[in-house]
């Protein structure tokens, strides 16, 4: 899979990536400081408490009391802050790095935020829905950061990305072929046979959701590729 480290497409002088570094700065905060992550094994009742676990929001299971947050609902926006160990934070902080400040300095900061947080939420409801009786918690940034890779894919989808293929192997790729291929392989991964460790739902309802508000409410800003790419496909000479 190919994990973006940096991109050449820079922002002005004059913009300053606020609200991204916020984010990552808060991120690493929850994890330092409510999920001991620093430790050993990441505080389990931090996972509970704010992860997002599909059959406790359903109401068909109950945690106990100690567990219990005043308004469940909320593990929707808290599970997107959770991370299970320091490679999965790091791995999502610098895909948000990479992308953010482009989609910030795009959206505004306010439009930027609400957009972050709804993908998150639209991730964590497709993956409750899909995984509906599962008692494991849902935790990550990875739903919300998908969201902020689509609208990467259809804002600048000619910007070249340096990712690293399995992890090692630095090469440089267009956006539109590093984000595509993972999106592929987040389809292929959800259909797979076996117990699913990695919440493949959640990347693709983010996905899905930044793809559509784009289209809905960001259209004028898509790149100009997609223009010329659907012109020609429709050309019948």
């Amino acid at each position: 899979m190919p994990i973006p480290i940096a991109d050449v497409n820079p922002t002005p002088k004059s913009h300053r990536s606020l609200i991204t570094f916020i984010l990552i700065a808060l991120n690493i905060l929850i994890f330092v400081l409510v999920q001991n992550g620093l430790s050993d094994h990441v505080s389990q009742e931090s996972l509970l408490k704010f992860g997002l676990i599909p059959s406790v929001f359903w109401g068909e299971n109950q945690l106990p009391q100690q567990y219990q947050l005043f308004y469940y609902p909320l593990t929707l926006v808290t599970h997107v802050f959770l991370h299970g160990d320091l490679m999965h934070l790091a791995s999502n902080l610098i895909i948000l790095w990479v992308f953010g400040d482009n989609i910030e300095q795009a959206f505004g900061r306010i439009g930027y935020l609400v957009f972050y947080l709804a993908g998150g939420l639209a991730a964590g409801l497709l993956h409750a829905y899909i995984d509906a009786g599962s008692v494991a918690p849902l935790i990550g940034a990875s739903g919300a950061i998908s969201a902020i890779g689509a609208a990467y894919l259809l804002l600048y989808p000619r910007a070249v990305l340096w990712v690293l293929l399995f992890w090692i192997i630095p090469v440089k790729l267009p956006a539109w072929v590093a984000i595509g291929a993972w999106f592929i392989y987040q389809i292929y991964a959800s259909m797979a046979a076996g117990e699913q460790l990695v919440a493949w739902w959640a990347h693709i309802g983010g996905f899905v959701f930044g793809i559509g508000y784009i289209l809905a409410f960001k259209r004028q800003l898509i790149d100009g590729f997609y223009r010329k790419l659907f012109s020609k496909s429709t050309d019948i000479g």
